[in-house]
């Protein structure tokens, strides 16, 4: 962004020297427009930047609507499972009195297979974070993709935006990836805290191929070598608070992982 401001300033200034120094007024006017021209650039830049903002602030409300949805309807299927726990007793009494072995095992097979068609709601103390775990969840649930968490984020001291829009990314990314490969498919996701440092790792099945060339990641959806926008904003959000991102892969499987400084401030 920077490169394209000196380009336009510069790019104003390209005539010839005899024609902006013939007199004052002349190289005043120039100057004068350049340094429109700049602000306006800057002024756009910062608008732009406030609507990326936006724009992921109202998906983390979208994603949190979708959670805060998914625990009413748990509230209620418990409180309907307790209510026909008696009725599944009696079921499974009555297929051993009858000594109905295989009916009994069909019977549990049922119950087994419309318990894992659900989704496991995550709690890790951070209403934020289980809205968009909750979310990717879904998404990989969707795709056959075996999705796991162990994460404790109870009073974390990163903000929620900044946080979720590392961990959404990531997990954006990771989903793409496994869900494009032909072999076992998973996500793992782990956090774990140190000192004054919180560290997230985002595991995930991917088909081994990687664009990279001097510590960089290129995304295959561009055709030129570039970073993804996901990674290049994750990179950034690492430096404001003051740790550090990495991303590797071995055979199938690859890692991004991210260090952020963890201090309350007083």
């Amino acid at each position: 962004m920077v490169h394209s401001y000196c380009h336009v300033f510069s790019s104003i200034f390209s005539e010839g020297v005899d024609v902006y120094t013939t007199t004052f007024p002349q190289m005043l006017s120039k100057c004068l427009i350049g340094v429109a021209t700049l602000l306006i650039c800057f002024a756009v830049s910062y608008d732009q930047q406030h609507f990326l903002n936006e724009k992921e602030l109202n998906r983390q409300i979208d994603q949190q609507k979708g959670y805060y949805h998914a625990l009413t309807e748990q509230v209620l299927a418990e409180r309907e499972a307790r209510h026909n726990f008696r009725h599944q007793v009696a079921a499974i009494k009555g297929f051993l009195d009858k000594n109905d072995m295989e009916g009994l095992r069909g019977y549990c097979d049922d119950l087994e297979l419309e318990e894992m068609g659900k989704v496991t709601i995550p709690y890790t103390g951070n209403a934020a974070a289980d809205g968009v775990l909750y979310h990717y969840g879904c998404i990989a649930r969707a795709k056959n993709i075996e999705f796991s968490v162990c994460c404790y984020l109870k009073d974390i001291a990163i903000p929620d935006t900044d946080f979720c829009t590392i961990l959404g990314n990531a997990l954006d990314n990771a989903v793409t990836a496994a869900g494009q490969y032909d072999g076992k498919r998973f996500i793992e996701v782990a956090t774990e805290k140190k000192h004054d440092m919180l560290l997230i790792t985002v595991d995930n099945s991917f088909d081994g191929i990687l664009f990279q060339e001097n510590g960089k990641i290129y995304s295959k959806k561009r055709q030129n070598k570039q970073e993804g926008i996901g990674i290049l904003s994750m990179k950034k959000l690492c430096e404001k608070h003051g740790g550090a991102s990495r991303f590797e892969a071995v055979g199938n499987r690859f890692q991004a992982s991210f260090i952020l400084k963890n201090e309350v401030e007083d």
